[in-house]
């Protein structure tokens, strides 16, 4: 009998997709209860995500600067006199930041999203709900653009509407930097500015996730967007609230 070599496939893989890549570039856990960081990184690891934890501020901080993370989770309580510094450092090139805090009053979620955050979640927190959240934010991080395309820039009465980048440039030339959840609003509505962008279909197409009543995600970086705007602008672009329905641009 002659002896055949058999030669074996390798098994084929599925190819990730782009918010599983985003997953696996991993998250950063700047987190001071050691029982929660810990319930935390065994969730986020369960789920796909490669969690880099630490309870030291020096070392979150060298963290910042060194490690790749495209999504930074920070306990605002842990940070302390620190955490409005953080806030500024973290958001940009292209990475995603979701805070915590015992305070999780509205105007505590404003500040934090006017600082640049993506999301802002009471403490303590479900793994689960964090979790949630966090594969909200990837896929927004994954495809910032719809399916028509990256928009591009647009120039409105002397500023620079530059979502793709995450940007406002406005004409003295200091740009400001736009969340994922900013940006993604304003491509939405630069796509046709004559049209209200609907609540529902902003939760749905910017956060992910489906609009329940009550819920004022959507009003909250909404706010923190119409700062921004009217700071570039000097007020000449305003988002408009269009009661009941959505939001529009006008100038």
């Amino acid at each position: 009998m002659v002896n055949q070599a058999t030669t074996l496939e390798p098994p084929l893989r599925r190819s990730r997709s782009r918010a599983e890549q985003v997953r696996a570039e991993g998250i950063l856990l700047g987190l001071g209860c050691a029982r929660m960081a810990a319930a935390l990184s065994e969730a986020l690891a369960q789920s796909g995500y490669e969690p880099n934890l630490t309870d030291d501020l020096n070392d979150f901080c060298a963290a910042l600067e060194q490690a790749p993370a495209r999504v930074v989770v920070l306990d605002l309580d842990w940070a302390a006199d620190s955490a409005p510094e953080m806030l500024r450092r973290i958001p940009g090139r292209g990475r995603g930041l979701v805070v915590l805090s015992r305070q999780a009053g509205e105007a505590e979620r404003v500040a934090s999203l006017e600082l640049g955050a993506d999301d802002h979640l009471p403490l303590p927190v479900s793994p689960r709900e964090l979790v949630a959240r966090l594969r909200a934010l990837s896929r927004r991080l994954a495809a910032p653009s719809t399916a028509q395309g990256p928009m591009p820039p647009r120039l409105a009465m002397g500023v620079l509407l530059d979502p793709a980048r995450q940007r406002l440039v406005p004409p003295q030339g200091h740009e400001i930097h736009l969340t994922g959840a900013e940006a993604g609003l304003l491509a939405m509505m630069l796509r046709d500015p004559s049209l209200t962008a609907e609540r529902d279909l902003i939760a749905e197409h910017v956060l992910g996730y489906r609009r329940r009543p009550q819920q004022r995600g959507v009003d909250q970086f909404a706010s923190s967007l119409r700062q921004k705007l009217e700071q570039a602008s000097g007020g000449a672009i305003q988002l408009l609230a269009v009661r009941g329905r959505g939001y529009r641009l006008v100038w």
